[in-house]
């Protein structure tokens, strides 16, 4: 086992990654310990949770297309998939 990372790479984390993906306005699929699936785009992300806002695949995140918002702590993410370009 190496050394804990330290400075920023200490700081660089889920959140860190989440929060890259919802300022992008990326579609996520996210699949839950619970195995349940959801799609849609990441409106928040808080030190251990994020709000999903709930939208068919494909959908630009509008208001009109969200069905719903989800609130997911961190603990509960099995897998999230991103549609996000790469830069």
């Amino acid at each position: 086992m190496g050394q804990p990372p330290s400075g920023v790479h200490a700081r660089v984390g889920l959140g860190s990654a989440l929060r890259a993906l919802s300022r992008d306005r990326a579609q996520v699929a996210l699949w839950l310990a619970t195995a349940s699936r959801y799609s849609g785009v990441i409106d928040r992300v808080g030190a251990d949770f994020l709000e999903l806002g709930l939208v068919v695949a494909g959908e630009e995140r509008r208001a009109a297309h969200v069905r719903d918002v989800l609130t997911v702590p961190f603990a509960a993410i099995d897998v999230l998939e991103s549609a996000a370009p790469s830069a």
